[in-house]
């Protein structure tokens, strides 16, 4: 086996801009993209692999149970704000009869000066559920929403049952459980494209709201530092877990029980494996499968996320 590069699945959805397009080489030169899935197993958007022997092949080739694929990763440009929603835990999603529930993390690609999301309730207000279903029905919800102003740079961990809502003027690289269940609560009375207003889940999202959940940021670990290599854990959990490197030239061993996923946030460079180069730029992801042993990365500056699971 070898390092895979992915075809992204591209998604059009109302909120979305032209930065993945113009900045991170997805689609055509201009075209509106809301989400660009660089990982993906999924029968609503499969990778296609674009190298090697296995070219033109979907990812399910190696990884035939979907169900059982642990990750989805998403760039996401928010051009306008989210719709407030919340996810479920694996309790409640394997009650409704969905394989997972969806905890997730965010890194902050890029947001414009004064950007904010909304992480989580407000703590100081005593608000019943059937209160927030009304504040959610009558259009009055802000009032109890937590904003938070992010920058470049930023990580915010985002479990099953919290609250939140990414704003406009935000590019994110998401990392999450391989489920795309989400309980839309509030969605600032917007039509679509048809003039209809999106569907709401009011109910469920009550249901699986986690009160007790703290809303902190993620503290992010230095594990590695040295002239070639800043490499850092932005988060850590049983879902997944997440590094950044910043680099120039490292070498990196896979352990043979795991696959792993490097994506492309700055610069660019090269993976060396058993003799072969694969070339990467901004915005291109590479799955090395369980087993594949060691590569190196060469570049002269780059930046690069690793998830594993």
């Amino acid at each position: 086996m070898y390092p895979l590069k992915l075809k992204s699945v591209l998604k059009d959805i109302i909120w979305g801009g032209t930065a993945l397009s113009e900045k991170y080489g997805k689609g055509t030169a201009g075209q509106k993209i809301a989400e660009a899935w660089v990982l993906s197993c999924r029968a609503d958007g499969e990778n296609i692999i674009e190298n090697g022997d296995l070219a033109g092949k979907p990812l399910s080739i190696i990884y035939k149970d979907k169900n059982a694929f642990p990750l989805l990763i998403k760039l996401i440009d928010a051009h306008d704000k989210l719709s407030v929603q919340v996810h479920p835990n694996d309790e409640y999603a394997k009650k409704e009869g969905l394989p997972a529930g969806k905890t997730e993390m965010w890194y902050i690609l890029d947001a414009k000066p004064g950007a904010k999301l909304v992480y989580g309730l407000k703590k100081d207000i005593d608000l019943s559920n059937d209160n927030l279903k009304l504040a959610a029905k009558n259009g009055t919800l802000e009032q109890y929403l937590n904003f938070r102003e992010v920058k470049k740079g930023d990580v915010l961990f985002i479990p099953s049952g919290l609250v939140h809502a990414i704003g406009d003027g935000i590019l994110i690289a998401e990392v999450q459980q391989n489920s795309n269940t989400t309980y839309r609560i509030y969605d600032y009375g917007r039509k679509d494209a048809n003039g209809k207003c999106r569907e709401l889940h009011i109910d469920k999202a009550a249901e699986v709201i986690d009160r007790s959940l703290p809303v902190s940021d993620t503290s992010v670990c230095i594990t590695e530092k040295s002239d070639a290599v800043l490499r850092e854990t932005l988060c850590s959990c049983d879902c997944f877990t997440v590094e950044k490197l910043n680099l120039n030239r490292y070498e990196y061993e896979i352990s043979s029980d795991k696959m792993l996923f490097a994506l492309c946030t700055e610069g660019c460079g090269e993976f060396s494996h058993e003799g072969s180069r694969y070339k990467f730029v901004k915005g291109d992801g590479y799955l090395f499968p369980a087993g594949i042993g060691k590569f190196s990365i060469i570049s002269d500056e780059c930046e690069l996320l690793f998830a594993y699971k």
